[in-house]
């Protein structure tokens, strides 16, 4: 079945100001006394060419330099693979293509790839502000958390409306009842994974929300940065591997 969204290329540069100026969304305030951490960006990918150079093109525009980007792509059989092999010259980018079991499982390759202190997994018809990654370095840098997260917004296709989603602030008990973080917006300390593992292949569709869970229970402390982080194109995809 083919998208309505083939062929979106959303100027996320005009978006972002129209953000900025109207809805004074990003009121950002970056410490100029950091150090600068490798993070690591994972994204999980299968026959998403129509999509992923959005995803792409705002990791490329962070203003935050010690960035790498993981694409694990399961296969594809569109232009991916071609689309990487390009951007590969152009900015810190590294990936890999072979049949993966799913989402999850290629997240997981993603960290087994990943050399950052910080890790994120990214959608692909998801994306960051320019100075998102910077703006979470700077909580990490000034405050013990392990995991943070922020606000997000979705992007409607065609019209280019955005939607603001301000997230509750979670406590690691929230997240032993129904409480999930917003995941495009969420960051994980490297010692986190070291401690409690990866996401568990076993839950198929909400192995993020079996991790958090994890994390809450192994005491690992929980930031919210009251900032919009990321946003996601609307309508949403849902990834599977064939």
């Amino acid at each position: 079945m083919t998208s309505i969204c083939l062929g979106i290329n959303f100027n996320l540069v005009a978006i972002i100001k129209d953000i900025e100026s109207n809805a004074k969304i990003l009121k950002l305030s970056i410490s100029k006394n950091m150090s600068y951490p490798l993070v690591s960006v994972i994204t999980p990918s299968y026959n998403r060419d129509w999509i992923i150079q959005q995803c792409i093109d705002s990791i490329k525009s962070q203003s935050y330099g010690n960035l790498e980007h993981i694409v694990v792509d399961g296969g594809s059989q569109d232009r991916t693979v071609e689309l990487l092999k390009n951007e590969e010259k152009h900015y810190h980018l590294r990936w890999l293509s072979e049949k993966d079991a799913g989402i999850y499982d290629a997240v997981n390759k993603g960290l087994s790839l990943a050399k950052g202190d910080i890790i994120a997994y990214l959608n692909t018809d998801d994306f960051y502000f320019p100075y998102t990654v910077e703006t979470v370095v700077d909580v990490f840098n000034s405050t013990d958390a392990d995991i943070v997260y922020g606000d997000w917004v979705n992007l409607y296709y065609p019209s280019a409306n955005l939607e603001l989603l301000p997230w509750l602030k979670l406590s690691k008990y929230d997240l032993l009842s129904d409480y999930n973080l917003p995941q495009p917006t969420v960051f994980i300390r490297r010692n986190v994974f070291e401690k409690i593992g990866n996401f568990n292949l076993d839950y198929t569709l909400v192995a993020d929300n079996e991790f958090f869970t994890r994390a809450a229970l192994a005491g690992f402390k929980l930031v919210k940065i009251e900032e919009v982080l990321a946003g996601q194109t609307r309508e949403h995809l849902i990834y599977a591997s064939e």
